[in-house]
This record gives C-alpha cells, sequence and structure tokens, in this order.
C-alpha cells in the first residue's frame, strides 16, 4: 500500500458564513454521494500550495491564493493511505463553476455539483459532509481567527 499526499482548500465566503463544498460521487459503497473540499492527490514535483490552486481551477474554476495550513490528519484504510493537508484559501479571480476530475473519462466524472453552504448547517446537511470534523475545526478557527496547523489523528473509516 503507498501513501498518497493530498490536499484539499477550505475557502470561505467575504463573510466567513459559507463555505465551498464539492458534491462527490462515492468512493465507498456505503456512502454513494457526499460533499467535500475541493481537492485531491499532489503531483510529482508539485508543492502542495501548488496543488491546491490547481485542484481548485479544476473542480470549481476559481482562481486562489493559499494562506496557512489549518489542519491535516492521515486516512488509512486498505488500499488506502492518505496524508491530508487542509489549507485556508482566498479567492482572488474567477466565478464558482463546475468542474471537472481529469483522471475521468467525460462519462465518469464524480464531481456531481459544487456551491458555497453555509458553515453552521453542516451537520444538517441529507447527504454527508467529508471529513465529519470541518465545522467544529471551523468554528474553533473562525471563533479565534488563529491560524494553529493541527494534526487531527488517524482516521480507519469514512471521515
Amino acid at each position: 500500500m503507498s501513501v498518497r499526499t493530498r490536499v484539499g482548500a477550505i475557502i470561505l465566503n467575504k463573510a466567513k458564513t459559507e463555505i465551498v463544498l464539492i458534491k462527490h460521487s462515492g468512493l465507498f459503497p456505503e456512502v454513494p454521494v457526499f460533499y467535500t473540499l475541493p481537492g485531491g492527490g499532489v503531483e510529482e514535483g508539485e508543492s502542495m500550495k501548488e496543488a491546491a490552486k490547481r485542484e481548485v481551477q479544476e473542480e470549481c474554476g476559481l482562481t486562489v491564493e493559499v494562506g496557512k495550513m489549518l489542519f491535516l490528519y492521515d486516512f488509512i484504510r486498505p488500499p488506502i493511505h492518505s496524508i491530508n493537508h487542509y489549507f485556508l484559501c482566498d479567492i482572488t479571480s474567477g466565478d464558482l463553476t463546475l468542474g471537472y476530475d481529469p483522471e475521468y473519462a467525460a462519462d465518469a466524472q464524480m464531481i456531481l455539483s459544487v456551491g458555497f453552504y453555509p458553515i453552521e448547517k453542516l451537520h444538517e446537511m441529507e447527504i454527508p459532509v467529508y471529513p465529519l470534523f470541518l465545522k467544529e475545526q471551523l468554528q474553533r478557527h473562525l471563533a479565534t481567527g488563529v491560524v494553529k496547523t493541527e494534526y487531527l489523528g488517524v482516521f480507519t473509516q469514512i471521515m
């Protein structure tokens, strides 16, 4: 089992009340559809910040400035082991539009929609939002305004 480095982009609206989420078809049979942050794998020779910027452009049509890392965790569920790094990002240009995943053919895309969603309502959404700790981590960050990178541990189930 190889280890994959992944990045995620935390993109808030100017009022810091909404977050960009991607509606994604499932990777696991028990979760056919879920919401998650824009992001993906780091390519060879690419920095994590470059990867976050590229993934946001591909998946939601936005150009962002990648800021500080807010949190990271391991996801280990054979055959997958990924180390996930989440960065705060600011929109510099572009319009939020449905993007694509270049790893999949046009008729096999897993990105279903993209939009801004209220942070307060993440736990109330009918479709799960991953990672599950997203709302708690964001509320703590927004309440303090302090960006302190935190390692959240190892997750073995769908986050």
